[in-house]
């Protein structure tokens, strides 16, 4: 019996045999260039509060972008060229509508099913049930905005992490007066 789904496997395989680590090595190698100052500032919400940034001085390498496009290309390929592969074991009549259907929210799902029409209606319902859009599986909603990314623009995955530091100061018995806060901290890194 044919392996219906071999040529999903293949995608899934190269993305984490080549792409993932040819990606991981090169982030580890520009990290290790400490192409980045750090920056402290008041924060003007908070007296007495720092901010303390990231700031990258020197630009992200094209290949991430690349390595990145590269990536998240063959992991939605991989969803479309299974459904392809379903029209077929189940010996639909037609095949040309059996794309993954990703939407922009709920609201558009319904409309989004058409790109999966010449699909059995239980594997329709098997993938809206996967909830591919912003509000339902965040992930796969991400990796198909990040997909059309590459194919319309420039990829460019920003991420931000916040945290905040308090410290109690104690005085000379072990009391504890009031927290004082001193530091808050921000990270942001886009590329």
């Amino acid at each position: 019996m044919p392996d219906h789904f071999a040529s999903s496997r293949i995608k899934l395989a190269w993305a984490k045999e080549n792409l993932l680590p040819d990606l991981d090595r090169r982030i580890r190698e520009f990290h290790n260039l400490e192409p980045y100052a750090k920056i402290i500032e008041p924060d003007p919400q908070t007296p007495g509060w720092e901010i303390h940034k990231i700031k990258l001085v020197q630009p992200f390498p094209e290949a991430f972008s690349n390595l990145t496009g590269d990536l998240v290309g063959n992991l939605r390929e991989a969803l479309d060229t299974a459904g392809h592969s379903i029209a077929i074991a189940a010996n639909s009549p037609k095949t040309k509508n059996t794309a993954f259907p990703f939407a922009s929210d709920v609201s558009h799902m319904a409309q989004s099913i058409g790109r999966s029409a010449d699909l059995p209606k239980e594997i329709q319902s098997l993938f809206c049930g996967f909830q591919p859009y912003r509000g339902g599986d965040d992930l796969l909603w991400a990796l198909n905005e990040l997909c059309n990314g590459k194919k319309h623009k420039i990829v460019t995955p920003i991420g931000t992490i916040m945290w905040q530091v308090k410290v109690l100061l104690k005085d000379s018995v072990g009391r504890s007066p009031c927290p004082i806060p001193i530091g808050g901290t921000a990270l942001t890194t886009s590329w």
